[in-house]
């Protein structure tokens, strides 16, 4: 078993190191949006140097805000209101970015009586007729409380969702020698982030499954900790119920759930004791209950059972990211020729034929790099798509994340170097973790969870 343990763990620091290293040099050396090289390579160096300073500073004095009870709730609640105000601000339209618009404008039909709109975009992709159907359940409470405008209830329910991932973040890290030490360094690396919370406000499923991911790896700490039997049980209900809500949302929620489970029950080596298998089962009872009556009510629409019949097969994704940059818009002759055909067995015999021709670019060094490129070379932290059509503009929200705004130049770069001295310290972090392994031949299992 520790030849097994030995090995995974030098595989999955051998590809973070490769990983990180490869995203880091092709973003530097060669940024996208007009970004200079040595400017990045001179700002992504002083932020990474920054930022080990100020973690050296805060190793030393973390330990004298103890005392400090009410810091964390009290930093908490001011992210919360700041995040909820800025949302606001930065408000924009249902159709500043494709899929949320026709998501909301689609809810919105339902919800009103009237004919669905758009139906040949959720007929299509149907991975968003269950978030759609959710909007609708919000838009239809919405109108109960006799408020016209929902903005406001799908904004406080994700500034909700953020603050939980906040709290459960800081319970995963924190431990009984070190109950103080994370919590502000939690919230100012979320603070840091508020320009990738700009989806905040579009009920947007990625951001989303994120925080039911982070509260359900929280929730399980705490189970295996509970001495409480019927708390026990209660826990393992909520996270089977947000299990199935959150891959309803978007089943990317299960790429950090994978992580913790290696980690914690194959690196950590947890006893399949009588308490893990019966909360295993629970876990599993309640998630497929969850999931059997949502299953029941979406597919009680007409629009549910038509899509099963013309909907784009997983696979279609696989065929767009072999090509060009990987990404939507560079694919669009790949996409349009999909969506010519007019049921599922179609469109998968296609994308599969499209795969096999083209497979080749999969190992292309060209498209590797135009890959990474897209994802990381930027500097907009992925708050450029929510700021084309902004409800406000030319506040200063405006003219710091539009692509149009004065001032959106100079945030690329600040969010360019801050994001890369990120990975940075991740690059480095992992390689000393790899040395102290080779030396003592230990390491720190949270740290992996997060690392992996």
């Amino acid at each position: 078993m520790r030849i097994i343990k030995n090995y995974l763990f030098y595989i999955i620091y051998a590809m973070s190191i490769m990983s990180l290293g490869a995203l880091i040099s092709i973003s530097v050396l060669n940024p996208k949006d007009n970004l200079i090289s040595w400017q990045m390579l001179l700002g992504v160096l002083g932020s990474t140097v920054l930022m080990i300073i100020l973690s050296a500073i805060w190793e030393r004095i973390w330990k004298i805000t103890i005392k400090f009870k009410w810091l964390f709730p009290i930093l908490t609640s001011l992210f919360a209101i700041t995040l909820f105000i800025i949302s606001i601000i930065g408000r924009n339209e249902p159709a500043s970015s494709d899929d949320y618009g026709r998501v909301w404008n689609a809810a919105w039909s339902l919800a009103h009586g009237e004919e669905i709109q758009d139906a040949y975009y959720l007929m299509n992709y149907s991975n968003n007729i269950k978030p759609m159907l959710l909007l609708y359940l919000v838009f239809r409470f919405s109108a109960c409380l006799s408020i016209d405008d929902p903005f406001y209830i799908i904004l406080l329910i994700n500034v909700i969702g953020v603050v939980a991932s906040i709290c459960g973040l800081h319970y995963i890290l924190n431990n009984d020698n070190n109950r103080s030490k994370y919590g502000v360094p939690v919230i100012v690396c979320y603070i840091c982030c508020l320009p990738i919370w700009a989806m905040t406000q579009t009920f947007y499923t990625d951001a989303m499954s994120l925080c039911f991911s982070v509260v359900i790896i929280a929730l399980a700490k705490k189970m295996f900790t509970c001495q409480n039997k019927i708390l026990t049980v209660l826990l393992c209900i909520i996270m089977g119920i947000l299990l199935a809500l959150g891959m309803d949302i978007k089943v990317t929620i299960l790429i950090p759930l994978i992580a913790a489970s290696i980690v914690y029950i194959i690196i950590k080596d947890c006893s399949m004791n009588k308490k893990t298998i019966g909360c295993f089962c629970c876990i599993l009872l309640s998630f497929g209950i969850a999931q059997f009556s949502f299953d029941t009510w979406a597919n009680s629409f007409e629009i549910t059972q038509e899509s099963k019949v013309t909907e784009d097969p997983i696979i279609t994704w696989i065929g767009l990211g072999l090509k060009e940059d990987g990404s939507f818009h560079a694919n669009l002759d790949y996409i349009n020729t999909v969506h010519d055909f007019s049921t599922k067995a179609e469109k998968e015999e296609y994308c599969k034929d499209y795969i096999r021709e083209n497979f080749r670019y999969f190992y292309d060094l060209e498209h590797i790099v135009a890959k990474i490129r897209c994802t990381y070379a930027s500097g907009h932290l992925g708050s450029a798509e929510f700021s084309y059509i902004a409800k406000y503009k030319d506040n200063i929200l405006w003219q710091l994340f539009s692509p149009w705004g004065r001032f959106y130049w100079r945030s690329s770069q600040i969010g360019f170097c801050y994001l890369h001295s990120l990975f940075s310290v991740c690059f480095i972090g992992n390689i000393i973790t790899v040395y102290r392994y080779i030396k003592d031949k230990k390491h720190s299992k949270t740290l992996m969870l997060f690392d992996l």
